[in-house]
């Protein structure tokens, strides 16, 4: 996709805690959209003034994107845990072999107040990716208990131009970034992850 294309996409994708239903202009109050997913905790209110971003120490948007089920997830609904933002593509052989490990990580530390958010942006072809891409990243790389999205925006905002994948985000336990560039391999980000869990 080209770097002008998203940053006009995001500009109509502005993350905010409105009630998707009522339409109104001003915050009312966040709202978890109807999804299967986990909601581990509520956004706190302060989060209607921060600013948002992909740094150390900045609050992650809010994106509502689909996910592999055709509902849509906010990233906010993940307050509370510690939650990994894997940007990935169909095309990407590391990208692979990261999602084969995501359920058993998943399965390890969810009882700790874990979640992993998997952000799909490219399929084989290095267009946009659709539903069916998503589908298919879930059944042929075994990722089934945690939520992958056809992310088309964020992605490219979180690269900044640096596009290497997979790109692994950490967010802290109110949605602040950790480490925006955790490492490729599963034994880096469980690390990463043990030691915001404060397992190590």
């Amino acid at each position: 996709m080209p770097r002008s294309w998203a940053l006009v996409l995001l500009s109509g994708c502005v993350p905010h805690l409105y009630s998707s239903e009522s339409g109104d202009s001003e915050p009312t109050a966040w709202t978890l959209p109807k999804n299967t997913w986990k909601q581990c905790g509520t956004p706190s209110s302060s989060f209607y003034d921060e600013p948002t971003g992909y740094d150390v120490g900045e609050l992650f948007p809010d994106a509502r994107v689909e996910d592999q089920n055709g509902d849509t997830v906010s990233m906010w609904q993940f307050t509370d845990c510690v939650t990994v933002v894997d940007l990935s593509t169909s095309w990407c052989g590391p990208c692979q072999e990261l999602a084969t490990g995501v359920d058993e990580m998943y399965a390890k530390y969810e009882s700790y107040g874990f979640a992993y958010v998997t952000l799909l942006s490219q399929d084989q072809f290095n267009n946009d990716t659709d539903h069916q891409d998503l589908v298919d990243w879930s059944k042929n790389y075994g990722v089934t208990t945690t939520p992958i999205l056809a992310d088309h925006v964020y992605t490219w905002e979180i690269l900044g131009g640096n596009v290497a994948f997979p790109r692994v985000l950490l967010l802290d336990r109110d949605m602040t970034v950790l480490n925006e560039n955790v490492g490729q391999k599963d034994n880096q980000i469980e690390a990463a992850v043990r030691d915001a869990l404060g397992l190590d």
